[in-house]
């Protein structure tokens, strides 16, 4: 599962953060996607050896953008 894990933990990622974006608006159903996203945060942190070697564990995270509520332009 080593090498694949990336790959998984990627594509959880991008399909937590459009949920997050999505839902934006009902917080009920926002916050067990911010859940999601925290659970997710905690997987990349107790592999982050193992993601180290692909690239570090930071790099897949959710990022706070998403799990605040606030989307302001990253510009």
């Amino acid at each position: 599962m080593g090498i694949e894990l990336p790959a998984i933990l990627t594509s959880h990622r991008d399909v937590v953060a459009a949920q997050l974006e999505r839902q934006a608006t009902d917080y009920p159903r926002w916050r067990k996607q911010r859940w999601v996203a925290e659970y997710h945060n905690a997987t990349c942190e107790a592999n982050r050896k193992l993601l180290g070697q692909h690239g570090g564990h930071e790099a897949l995270w959710i990022d706070s953008i998403h799990t605040t509520r606030k989307f302001d332009s990253l510009l």
